[in-house]
């Protein structure tokens, strides 16, 4: 196997890290899905804003961001893709397959809410997705 970032480029991955996380912080903001996420995680706005939690908030994004991206990099180049709907289709079931069904099994271990668990696994669907269009269309 060669290396995907000959495959890719080093900056492709960059690219779509940078945009993972920019997905991220729209995702949760109250634009889209911050409003009802933070009254799913019992918190106000007003205590997000605080630094105790802008921090772990934030290396909550960048850290699986860019584990993230890096593997489907590595997954995307092993298995030699270079058609975009693969790519998606790739990235959608490693979504739904791996991280959906995990994420369920703690709705059902631990009673952890779906509403919740559905905003985090939709936003990891879509970012793993863009990452793979990113990775195919640079």
């Amino acid at each position: 196997m060669s290396c995907p970032f000959v495959t890719f480029g080093l900056l492709p991955v960059m690219v779509a890290f940078m945009v993972s996380v920019l997905l991220g912080i729209l995702w949760f903001s109250p634009l889209l899905f911050g409003t009802v996420w933070l009254r799913l995680i019992d918190r106000r706005n007003e205590e997000i804003s605080r630094e105790e939690y802008r921090r772990p908030l934030f290396l909550s994004l960048i850290i699986p961001g860019f584990i993230s991206v890096l593997a489907l990099t590595f997954l995307l180049a092993w298995m030699r893709v270079t058609a975009v709907w693969a790519a998606l289709a790739v990235a959608s079931l490693v979504a739904i397959g791996f991280v959906a069904m995990a994420l369920l099994g703690l709705v059902f271990s631990e009673r952890r809410s779906l509403k919740l668990t559905l905003i985090h696994t939709m936003y990891l669907f879509c970012s793993l997705n863009l990452s793979a269009l990113i990775l195919m269309l640079w």
